[in-house]
């Protein structure tokens, strides 16, 4: 289960709150993750873009704040909920939003995945650039509200 947020993080994350979206992007395979993360920069200029190659890689540069890290698992039958917990863990005021190669959308893999701490799922197969920067920015500006 997911931690809730520690004092010394939010305290960084209010601090160090701006207009762009900084986002991690963590996929293993460089050409799906260097395509996309431009894909998403030409479709929107306002977001920072990380890219990292591996969970390990991104969980080296905790220090830095993001607001969303985009998890791209390659799998076929998604199973690494450990995996979004992890990030989850490390980075507890960012949205975790995971993209999936999965073919179909299991019920019970999104709800494990939810509960592991991710905030949105989307299918890579069937899932638009339009549709997941409309998420993003969505996103962003959901966390933009102040009450």
């Amino acid at each position: 289960m997911t931690s809730p947020i520690n004092g010394a993080y939010a305290e960084v994350l209010f601090k160090n709150r701006r207009k762009n979206t900084h986002i991690a992007w963590v996929d293993e395979v460089s050409l799906t993750r260097e395509v996309l993360s431009s894909a998403v920069l030409n479709a929107n200029s306002s977001f920072e873009i990380t890219e990292f190659d591996s969970i390990d890689d991104c969980l080296l540069h905790r220090e830095q704040v993001f607001d969303t890290i985009i998890y791209h698992s390659h799998q076929v039958e998604f199973t690494d909920f450990c995996d979004v917990e992890t990030l989850s863990d490390a980075y507890p005021g960012a949205s975790i939003i995971l993209v999936s190669d999965a073919s179909t959308l299991d019920k019970l893999v999104l709800n494990r995945t939810l509960e592991s701490g991710a905030s949105t799922y989307f299918l890579s197969r069937v899932t638009s650039i339009a549709v997941f920067v409309e998420a993003l920015e969505f996103a962003n500006a959901r966390r933009n509200v102040t009450v």
